[in-house]
């Protein structure tokens, strides 16, 4: 059977987990997202060499709609949680060049790092370094992390030397990991929707930020537009201790933490606080 157009639509257009967010559902991991684009490139590819089948009579259906994009998704099995953070033990054995695109994902979500780009070669790469690491001797490391302008003494672990390392790779996407509290699969949330903005167009970022309520300049430019949706974003998924710390650092009044079982909604009153304050500054 083919694919629900509007399915298709959305993972060309790499916008699916944004619409699925807008309705309020579940959005698809990443390494879901990639198998998905990779079954609809094969299908498209499939159909334009297959002759089109004849068509038979049949009786008109009965009143119903077309399926959406959300109820394509619920029933491909989006998953309410990110992809599991363990690779198989065969994943972990064989070669990276053997590995599945999902499978290098799930790898990169165990060692918790961020990939310099989501081109396969460059996913291997990156994860034949880090696994080089770990066999590295203490001299290697403290070099290795010093041409990385990263602090490294003599008191610190080899262990903690690789940290602070993949914690580097978060740097070029302007994530500042260290402040997820270990969440590792809001960070990978971040990383998605991050990944999804980049081939948006102007009217697309343009609803986008209509929607989170962001100023607008009367001739509106990408960068500006993409760099406020980036910051909310990486707000929506912060602690609440890390809001609270964003708005002291911006001089914005915070509104006083409730207390525990208190229905009072902090989260949305801090980040309002906070886009308030990115009105001030355009």
């Amino acid at each position: 059977k083919g694919l629900p157009i509007e399915l298709l639509s959305e993972l060309k257009a790499n916008s699916l987990n944004e619409s699925l967010r807008s309705f309020g559902e579940k959005r698809f991991c990443q390494s879901t997202l990639m198998a998905l684009k990779k079954c609809a490139n094969h299908w498209c590819s499939d159909t334009k060499n297959r002759e089109p089948p004849l068509r038979k009579r049949r009786r008109p259906p009965e009143a119903s709609k077309a399926p959406t994009v959300l109820q394509t998704s619920a029933s491909a099995g989006a998953s309410p949680e990110p992809a599991s953070l363990e690779p198989s033990q065969n994943a972990v054995t064989r070669p990276l060049e053997e590995l599945s695109d999902a499978e290098l994902w799930t790898q990169y979500m165990s060692e918790g790092i961020a990939p310099p780009s989501f081109a396969r070669k460059d996913l291997i790469v990156m994860l034949q370094a880090v696994r080089s690491w770990r066999s590295a001797s203490y001299l290697e490391l403290s070099q290795l992390c010093w041409g990385f302008q990263i602090n490294a003494s003599w008191k610190d672990t080899q262990e903690v030397l690789c940290q602070r390392l993949k914690n580097k790779t978060w740097e070029a996407w302007d994530i500042p990991i260290e402040r997820f509290g270990g969440d590792m699969a809001a960070a990978y949330e971040l990383l998605e929707h991050f990944q999804e903005l980049e081939p948006m167009s102007l009217d697309q970022l343009m609803t986008l930020c209509h929607k989170k309520g962001l100023p607008i300049e009367g001739s509106p430019e990408m960068v500006p537009m993409k760099e406020r949706l980036k910051l909310v974003a990486l707000w929506e998924r912060l602690p609440l201790k890390e809001l609270e710390a964003e708005c002291y650092r911006r001089g914005l009044p915070c509104a006083p933490v409730p207390l525990p079982g208190s229905q009072w909604p902090a989260r949305n009153e801090l980040l309002r606080i906070l886009v308030q304050g990115l009105h001030r500054e355009a």
